[in-house]
């Protein structure tokens, strides 16, 4: 997934231009991992990935 997801954030950059896009999808991935610890439903756990996903796709 994490190659998969480097390879679209190197397709569409995001606004966080400044960090490659191997690192940023490092990231992201460690962050949903995260978020699957935290969440106490599914529910959350998908609004925190919408979340996170507008933060990364903020500014295209």
């Amino acid at each position: 997934m994490e190659t998969l997801l480097a390879d679209l954030l190197e397709l569409y950059p995001t606004a966080a231009s400044g960090i490659p896009p191997v690192r940023l999808a490092h990231l992201i991935t460690g962050a949903l991992r995260g978020f699957k610890t935290v969440a106490k439903s599914s529910d959350e756990l998908r609004h925190m990935i919408q979340d996170l996903l507008q933060i990364v796709s903020a500014g295209q």
